[in-house]
C-alpha cells in the first residue's frame, strides 16, 4: 500500500508489525485477521507520521528568533 515505508528497513518493522498484529487476531479467532491487521498497522503508522510531523512543526516554531522591526534610522 502507499502508506508502507519505502526504506529496507522500515519495511522490514512494517511487515513484522502486520505478522504480529495478525498473529494476535489469529489468536483471538478474528476472520479477515490479515486485512483488519494490514488497516491497524497503516493506521497506526500514519498516526506516527502525523504526530512526529506536528512534533517537528512545534520545535521549529521554538527556534524561531523573532527580531523586531526597526523603524527609521
Amino acid at each position: 500500500p502507499a502508506t508502507t515505508p519505502s526504506r529496507r528497513r522500515g519495511q522490514i518493522l512494517f511487515g513484522a508489525g502486520v505478522a504480529a498484529a495478525y498473529g494476535f487476531l489469529v489468536v483471538c479467532h478474528v476472520v479477515f485477521g490479515l486485512f483488519f491487521a494490514l488497516t491497524i498497522v497503516c493506521a497506526l503508522r500514519g498516526a506516527g507520521l502525523y504526530a512526529s510531523e506536528r512534533l517537528a512543526e512545534r520545535s521549529r516554531m521554538k527556534l524561531e528568533v523573532k527580531v523586531p522591526a526597526v523603524r527609521g534610522a
